[in-house]
């Protein structure tokens, strides 16, 4: 099924398919995540990967992209700053850096949040057609402390971030 048709039905239409073992669906309700081990290939994971590392290299990533991407610097004498990758200074792409909501900009990181086999597993576990609020891409783990998300992304609908 579609995900403009799963939309139109509520992501509950009698017609939907599960996509999801009954284990999968009991460990997503009680654990509130599911690892799906080597679901996307280097297909979709290697570009992403090369876009990550072009941004980080001043010297080859596109200019007119690096003044729109946003990123967080996560460490060193820049850190706990958010600014537009061009700005950001050299030394702190060494470092952890978040690069925020990339879905806007390139088609390859969009096309992985709406992959056409990840929308219908997303429905199944949100009970509903998913929608893309921002994407975070890391050449290093940010190693942040435990937090809560839907504080600072609060749900339309309780409980379903």
């Amino acid at each position: 099924m579609q995900a403009a048709e799963l939309a139109r039905n509520g992501g509950s239409g009698a017609r939907e398919r599960r996509v999801l073992s009954a284990e999968q669906k009991e460990k997503w309700d009680r654990d509130g995540y599911l690892v799906l081990p080597q679901f996307f290939g280097p297909d979709i994971v290697d570009p992403i990967n090369a876009l990550i590392a072009t941004l980080s290299d001043p010297v080859r990533r596109p200019q007119a992209l690096a003044s729109r991407v946003v990123v967080d610097l996560l460490a060193g004498p820049a850190g706990d700053q958010r600014v537009r990758l061009s700005d950001a200074p050299v030394a702190a792409l060494s470092r952890p850096v978040k690069f925020n909501d990339l879905f806007l900009e390139t088609d390859i990181v969009r096309g992985c949040n709406l992959h056409p086999r990840l929308v219908p597993i997303l429905t199944e576990l949100l009970d509903g057609a998913p929608a893309v609020c921002n994407s975070l891409n890391f050449i290093q783990g940010s190693e942040q402390t435990d937090h809560i998300d839907s504080w600072f992304m609060p749900p339309p609908v309780l409980e379903k971030m």
